[in-house]
């Protein structure tokens, strides 16, 4: 119980009050829970985007295309990054201004809180694939459900990262 509530407390905004000092095995276990995280992140952020569908939907409209679908879609990403707290997008500009500062610099820029050129890039252009790729769903008829599997899918990926035994910048 106290590694998933230590998970649920540092992966999401959601109010549950985790470990305040962690020590190793707690973050194993916690990390190893992660995504149960995306699984509860992913539906909420599906009933957002179901909700948003059927409450934009106009009546007698023509058949969809995925320009009707881009608001539930902006909205459905949005959730998720405000469910989050934005960790994700504050990591990949962090990488992304490291990436772009050279070699000799990269670390210091990723430390810095500012946000900077390669950061910003980044983070429209994902935002941007992102929303893209979530209304295409949508028109399908599979945004809820593509939106909870890429949601676990992330945060499988931070479990395995976890794992690899692979050391730190």
């Amino acid at each position: 119980m106290l590694a998933t509530r230590t998970i649920f407390s540092l992966l999401s905004l959601l109010p549950v009050r985790g470990q305040i000092v962690l020590d190793r095995r707690t973050m194993g276990r916690a990390m190893a829970l992660a995504p149960l995280v995306g699984l509860v992140l992913g539906s909420i952020t599906a009933l957002v985007v179901l909700s948003f569908r059927i409450f934009t939907k106009t009546p007698g409209a023509p058949p969809e295309t995925p320009a009707q679908n881009l608001f539930p879609a902006v909205m459905g990403i949005a959730t998720l990054a405000l469910l989050t707290r934005g960790l994700h997008l504050d990591g990949l500009a962090d990488v992304a201004d490291g990436l772009g500062a050279g070699r000799e610099r990269a670390l210091a820029a990723m430390r810095d809180s500012r946000l900077g050129a390669f950061g910003a890039l980044a983070l429209i252009f994902v935002v941007l694939v992102q929303v893209g790729a979530l209304s295409l769903t949508i028109s399908e008829h599979r945004g809820s459900l593509s939106i909870l599997v890429a949601s676990m899918t992330g945060r499988l990926a931070a479990t395995l990262a976890c794992t690899a035994g692979t050391p730190p910048a």
